[in-house]
């Protein structure tokens, strides 16, 4: 499991419906802008959406030196977005964001486990509806937490 937090996994020979509803995952991460425009919570998970779709994109093309840096940008980017989405809205998201946050991680864990590829994307997709569902529920109780 650990070998692929250190190296992305080889995804080259996936059908291309496969690669394209995977990339089209990572779309959820653009609505909060798109619905609630611009601010520090959906400024957040559009920089996830970003760099988790070139790092995906580089995944099904090469394994090289850049796609190395961009899994660990994807890592540090999600990993810092919810660290500062929690710290700043901890007194306003509910405790069943912080569980379900905690299972998302579950997803992301299980999807680097020695699974075939088609396995591993949909864990992984999982992970990004999931995630992104959670930073949509954020923007929105932040942009409430503004208009008060």
């Amino acid at each position: 499991m650990f070998k692929y937090f250190i190296n992305p996994k080889n995804l080259f020979n996936i059908k291309y419906i496969h690669k394209i509803i995977y990339i089209l995952s990572n779309f959820i991460y653009f609505l909060p802008v798109i619905i609630y425009k611009f601010n520090k919570i959906t400024i957040c998970a559009l920089l996830i959406g970003i760099v988790s779709t070139l790092f995906h994109i580089f995944q099904f093309i090469t394994l090289n030196l850049i796609t190395k840096i961009l899994m660990y940008l994807d890592y540090s980017v999600t990993l810092g977005v919810f660290i500062y989405v929690i710290f700043t809205l901890c007194k306003i998201l509910p405790i069943w964001c912080y569980a379900i946050l905690v299972l998302t991680f579950i997803f992301f864990c299980c999807s680097l486990y020695n699974q075939t590829n088609i396995q591993y994307i949909y864990m992984h997709l999982l992970w990004h509806i999931v995630t992104g569902l959670l930073l949509l529920y954020a923007s929105y109780k932040y942009n409430i937490y503004l208009i008060v």
